[in-house]
């Protein structure tokens, strides 16, 4: 079975993805019984990123230079550059199947939408190949791979058998935001006059991050830096060094 996970970038889609499989499981188990004929590594999951522009041997080679990682092999050395696409494909299956791979979860699916010239090949690479292997498929990435299913029912239906989990920015003033915003005011290293947040100053967050936490918190972190930075010259002018709407708005321009 396959399942999307769709969301704008920044949400913290791939990090979610990475925390909850190495919380639940270690990625690679070691058998050892060589009475039974079991000495092999079991890689539990391989998540690995879908190329830019890229081509079905593109993501070949992705996916075995992750599998290389994981497991400490070489196998994505020594191949050919001329090598053929179906050898590739059989190597990888081989490989899928010779480690008993659990789940793969492919990130920055949008890529695959990237390759004009090859898109039916890519496209028919991701059906035969979800087919083949005996593993379940994730893909995250970003709304733009909704448009797969436009390229019809063969295809589309790969992209979650089970659905597809649309991840959206948070809120304002919604229960993510107010859980996010009040854990995030706990690591303002300036001054504050009071011990929650400002209104004017979560507003002002708000409206350029737009609920996306990795603007948020980038934005959050570099304000303080300038604040701190031009404190002198803040108390010069009578202001204490706290945050300040204008800092914000200057902060974002640049």
């Amino acid at each position: 079975m396959t399942l999307s996970l769709i969301g704008a970038r920044g949400l913290g889609k791939s990090r979610a993805l990475e925390r909850i499989i190495s919380a639940m499981y270690p990625q690679v188990i070691h058998h050892n019984s060589p009475d039974l004929g079991a000495v092999f590594d079991q890689v539990v999951y391989l998540k690995a990123d879908v190329p830019s522009g890229t081509t079905a041997k593109a993501l070949c080679m992705s996916i075995l230079s992750e599998l290389s990682r994981v497991t400490g092999n070489s196998y994505a050395d020594g191949i050919p550059k001329n090598a053929m696409l179906e050898s590739l494909r059989a190597r990888l299956e081989s490989l899928c199947d010779a480690h008993c791979i659990g789940v793969i979860i492919l990130d920055e699916a949008q890529n695959l939408l990237g390759s004009r010239s090859r898109k039916t090949e890519l496209f028919n690479f991701i059906v035969e190949f979800s087919n083949t292997i005996n593993a379940p498929i994730i893909f995250a990435g970003t709304p733009k791979i909704l448009e797969i299913c436009q390229q019809g029912m063969r295809v589309s239906r790969r992209l979650g058998t089970i659905g597809c989990l649309q991840w959206d920015r948070m809120g304002y003033r919604d229960r993510d935001w107010n859980a996010f915003i009040g854990e995030l005011w706990k690591y303002n290293v300036l001054p504050s006059e009071v011990p929650l947040i400002i209104e004017e100053i979560e507003e002002t967050l708000y409206d350029l991050s737009q609920g996306i936490p990795d603007i948020l918190v980038k934005l959050f972190i570099l304000t303080q830096m300038r604040t701190l930075a031009s404190a002198s010259d803040l108390v010069r002018r009578g202001r204490p060094p706290l945050m300040y709407r204008d800092i914000i708005l200057a902060v974002y321009d640049d």
